[in-house]
């Protein structure tokens, strides 16, 4: 299960994302569906990793995961 808890990420011109909360069981096929420039693009880079949140956490099968320059870690 992937679980998503108060996700945030806010960029020098203001834009980013903004307390996302969302749990994904599995198997589940989820799609995020947002117009452009809302955010989701960033939101799958914190997931992955990529990029730092700015806040709160993110669980894969109840095991934190944080960001490590561009790799996944787990805590």
């Amino acid at each position: 299960m992937l679980t998503v808890n108060n996700i945030c990420k806010k960029y020098k011109n203001g834009k980013g994302v903004f307390d996302i909360s969302f749990d994904i069981e599995k198997p589940m096929i989820t799609a995020v569906i947002r117009p452009n420039g809302s955010g989701k693009s960033t939101l799958f880079n914190i997931i992955a990793g990529l990029i730092k949140s700015d806040g709160r956490d993110i669980f894969f099968d109840s095991k934190k995961l944080c960001y490590a320059g561009e790799l996944l870690a787990y805590t």
